[in-house]
């Protein structure tokens, strides 16, 4: 289901066609009685690991970061490299069984259970939207609906600013500073720590999100042989190592950190449960559904680490995120008056209909791997040639 990066510019998009400082005073309105509550809340009673398990975890971890800094030499190697890769997840899944985060019913079903209460908190905070509902359908799980006829060029939506979530609202207390300007990791930081809470301000959006993805991260070895002989096969196998070795150096910055003392309450909640399968899933989240968005406030020169701060980030925005792609044109914008994001009817749809947007000009080697679909039909070509 996820979005392109590339186009969606000043209507900011990339992926859907694409610190904490700069959060919009209305999302610090909306969410100060929510932290307000957390700090009087009795803390939740969460499985932690033995020190047995976390010692096993270190020795699995070291040896993560070793093969995923070692460049192969050949496509053999490289395919070897990830077989070792996918053994060391394994062995790391298993030791992390009880930090698991699912939900007691993970299906379409229990998504579309969510559905009346995400409608009551996102047209509470400003969502405003006609002629659309999520519906299920079949080959795609959810999508959007058209409840009548709809004009091309009819607006469909509009989401404020408050409802989208980024690494503007990202909590400097207990964020690790080796980020650098990669927006999009700082997104799945943000996300994981907003799954944690119990009472997130995105609660409704976080329930409505799919338990697991399509994405190469989700690949049996006997799936991944089965791209041999595509252009896509190496593209896939460097995104599962990249964030292999990404999660072993988060795991390094937090779980093994020695500063726990100077973590906050969720600081140090995400220090006990972080876990690879909650990483794969919010990197994947964030790959399949990202838009680009302009910051709240404009960044200009490097940050701490001296990196560029691009003016926009990446950012997950409920309800317009449920649309699935078919190729045409974006008709997303991000309105810097308004301060919300609006998309309009590429076509004209049938009351009944699903409505499709346009994620962006990607290949199906691209879709497969960032956003776990392939189109057949007029699908974007794209040769790979390696120097």
């Amino acid at each position: 289901m996820g979005k392109n990066s590339k186009n969606k510019n000043n209507k900011s998009a990339s992926n859907k066609n694409q610190s904490a400082a700069n959060v919009t005073t209305h999302a610090h309105d909306a969410q100060s009685s929510t932290k307000q509550q957390q700090k009087q809340q009795a803390p939740i009673k969460r499985p932690t690991l033995t020190l047995q398990k976390r010692n096993e975890l270190s020795s699995l971890i070291n040896a993560l970061l070793e093969i995923g800094f070692k460049q192969p030499a050949n496509p053999k190697e490289e395919w070897d490299q990830y077989l070792e890769i996918q053994t060391l997840l394994h062995r790391v899944q298993i030791l992390e069984a009880p930090l698991r985060r699912t939900s007691a019913n993970p299906t379409t079903e229990a998504r579309l259970a969510n559905i009346e209460n995400f409608y009551r908190w996102a047209t509470e905070n400003g969502l405003r939207f006609d002629g659309v509902r999520i519906a299920q359908f079949q080959g795609y799980e959810l999508g959007l609906e058209a409840t009548r006829d709809i004009a091309e060029e009819e607006v469909l939506f509009s989401i404020p600013r408050k409802l989208i979530l980024s690494e503007e609202n990202m909590d400097l207390d207990y964020s690790p500073t080796q980020f650098g300007s990669m927006s999009n990791l700082k997104l799945s930081y943000v996300l994981m720590l907003e799954a944690l809470k119990p009472d997130s301000f995105w609660k409704p959006y976080i329930d409505l999100l799919p338990e697991r993805y399509n994405t190469v991260l989700y690949f049996t070895t006997k799936e991944m042989e089965m791209l041999r002989g595509s252009n896509a096969l190496t593209a896939a196998l460097r995104q599962c190592k990249a964030i292999a070795r990404q999660y072993a150096f988060l795991y390094n910055c937090t779980v093994k950190a020695s500063r726990a003392d100077k973590f906050n309450s969720m600081g140090q909640t995400f220090k006990e449960q972080f876990n690879y399968d909650l990483y794969r899933w919010a990197v994947s989240t964030v790959m399949t559904r990202e838009n680009l968005v302009p910051r709240s406030r404009p960044l200009h020169g490097a940050d701490d680490n001296g990196s560029e701060e691009s003016e926009t980030i990446a950012a997950l925005i409920p309800f317009w995120d449920m649309a699935n792609h078919r190729q045409g044109r974006v008709t997303s914008f991000f309105n810097i008056e308004t301060q919300e994001m609006e998309s309009s009817a590429q076509f004209s749809f049938k009351a009944g209909e699903q409505i499709f947007i346009h994620y962006g000009d990607r290949s199906n080697a691209d879709l497969m791997i960032h956003n776990g679909l392939f189109i057949i039909q007029k699908a974007v070509i794209a040769y790979v040639i390696h120097l």
